[in-house]
């Protein structure tokens, strides 16, 4: 949540995701950690269009790790 001007890098990382025509998101964070949740969830007007899904990682334990959490919500080819 390290802001950049006053946003967060993620949002902004969403946001450049948007203009290049991604419209569902996954996202991996905590379950301890709801500050990610919090901040898109109160600013949903400013990724109207885009599906944001939440998928929890309980350990730490990498990316690799991460991507394997968010499985479950993807489908089909990725590019």
């Amino acid at each position: 949540m390290a802001p950049i001007l006053g946003k967060p890098i993620v949002a902004r990382v969403l946001d450049t995701l948007l203009t290049n025509g991604i419209k569902e998101v996954v996202i991996v964070v905590s379950p301890t950690n709801q500050e990610i949740q919090d901040y898109f969830n109160s600013h949903t007007g400013d990724f109207s269009g885009c599906k944001i899904t939440f998928s929890y990682q309980l350990e730490k334990l990498g990316m690799a790790h991460a991507l394997g959490c968010a499985k479950e919500f993807i489908h089909g080819h990725l590019l």
